[in-house]
This record gives structure tokens, sequence and C-alpha cells, in this order.
């Protein structure tokens, strides 16, 4: 009987200090998308009508695979792997806009960069809406951003032009920092699709 107990509390014990062990090298390391560095933004001339034009920044949709906390990298067209304990610190579809909301706001030349939803009361010269079909890595490769976009005038109720930006950026490494700000580096290059799209719509 006390051979028995003793076996019995060795076991306990040691699966105890594997789980507190797992715990340990498991812990959680979580990452934020960044707008463009101010050494890559190229800001246009001054320009009053541009920096009076307001803008609004969505809605903006992203794949249900994005939805979630864990960041996604890409193995092949059709395989996909969420990281174990790499995950971003905030949602993305709320970050996103946001982070295409500062791009825009700097390439355009004005402040004046809303996020939807807004009031109503807010007169809106140019609102682009964005749904993302593609936004992932490929470690030690290329991230990938593939998104259509509607850019729409008198407060939304007119559809000036709809687009396709496919974007690639090379990573330059294999850890989730360099894939964030690969990523993050599309967000960019879309923007300034946007933002390019804007500033010749306002010189007409």
């Amino acid at each position: 009987m006390i051979k028995t107990l003793t076996r019995h509390t060795f076991v306990m014990i040691s699966l105890l200090l594997l789980f507190s062990g797992c715990g340990r090298s498991g812990a959680s390391r979580f990452y934020v998308l960044s707008p463009m560095p101010p050494d890559t933004v190229t800001l246009p001339p001054v320009n009053t009508l541009l920096s009076g034009l307001t803008i609004g920044v969505g809605p903006v949709s992203i794949p249900d695979y994005l939805d979630r906390p864990y960041i996604v990298t890409r193995s092949g067209p059709h395989n996909i792997r969420m990281a174990d304990f790499d995950k971003w610190a905030g949602a993305l579809k709320h970050d996103i806009p946001r982070i295409l909301a500062e791009n825009i706001s700097h390439q355009v030349g004005t402040e004046n960069v809303v996020i939807f939803p807004w009031r109503n009361a807010v007169p809106i010269r140019y609102q682009v809406t964005v749904d993302i079909v593609q936004m992932d890595a490929e470690p030690g490769g290329n991230a990938v951003l593939d998104a259509r976009w509607t850019l729409f005038g008198k407060n939304g109720r007119e559809v000036l032009t709809m687009k396709k930006s496919r974007i690639t950026v090379p990573i330059g490494g294999t850890g989730y920092t360099d894939i964030v700000r690969a990523e993050s580096l599309t967000l960019g290059k879309l923007s300034r699709d946007i933002a390019d799209t804007i500033r010749n719509l306002a010189a007409k």
C-alpha cells in the first residue's frame, strides 16, 4: 500500500513539474502593426485644398482566418499556420483601419481623417472602403497583402473608382518581428495607392 502511494505521488509530482516547465517555455509574445516610418513617407507639398479635405476610412473587412489573436503564416497556397505563442496585441479589425488612416493622413497632407463609424454631421469629401482578401507571410519569403478597395465621393453616395492592390514585401528574416514589420509596410504601400488616387482626384 505504501509503495503504491509512493509511486502515485511520484507520478503526480512529475506531471506537475512537466506542466510548470511547459508554462514557462510557452510565454506569449505580443506584436503591433506600425504606421509608415517617417523616413519612408513622402510628404506632399503644402496645398490648402488637400489640407482641408476630410477623408473617411472604412468599413475595412478582413477574412475570418485573420480575425483571431494568433499571427498567421503561410506554408503554401492552401496551407496556413497559426502561431502558438506569437499574438497580436490588439484586434486586426480595429488596428488595420487605424494604421491606414494614419498613413493616408501623412500621404495626402490632411489631419482631417476619421475612422468608420463617424457621426453623420461630419462632412466626408472622400471615403475609402477596403476588403482585405489576404494578409499573411511566408517566413523567409514575402509578406503579401491582397485588397480590393472603393473610393466614394459626396459623403459616400457616389462611387469614384474601384481598384485592387496586390502588394508583396520581402521579409528579410524568419522571426515574427520581421514578419510584422513587413506586413506593416504592405499596409503602407496600400495607403500610398489610396492616397495617390485621392490626390489625383482632388487635383481635378
